[in-house]
């Protein structure tokens, strides 16, 4: 778990760092650990406590979002997705790039 922080965050320079850093040791665990058919992936959730509440969808993302995200991931059936980042959000993701 992460945040979508790493996509940049004027308010929040350490965590955007923070979350690229994680991002980065998910993509290189994922190449190192794919011969041995082990899967790395990484969910970035928005994060209100943070303020982070703009969605394109019509409700905010709630925990039990993102916890399907995590059940998604570990089911059989994903079992192709690995070095991913999935962003869990709502759309906020999109947003922060039109915030120039």
């Amino acid at each position: 778990m992460s945040s979508r922080d790493q996509l940049g965050s004027a308010d929040r320079v350490e965590a955007a760092a923070v979350a690229g850093a994680l991002a980065s040791v998910v993509r290189s665990l994922a190449l190192k650990l794919a011969p041995q058919q082990i899967r790395v992936n990484l969910i970035a959730p928005g994060d209100p406590a943070a303020g982070d509440v703009r969605s394109l969808l019509p409700k905010p993302v709630a925990v039990e979002d993102v916890a399907a995200t995590a059940a998604f991931l570990a089911d059989p059936r994903s079992s192709y997705i690995t070095g991913q980042i999935l962003f869990c959000c709502g759309g906020s993701s999109l947003l922060s790039s039109l915030s120039v």
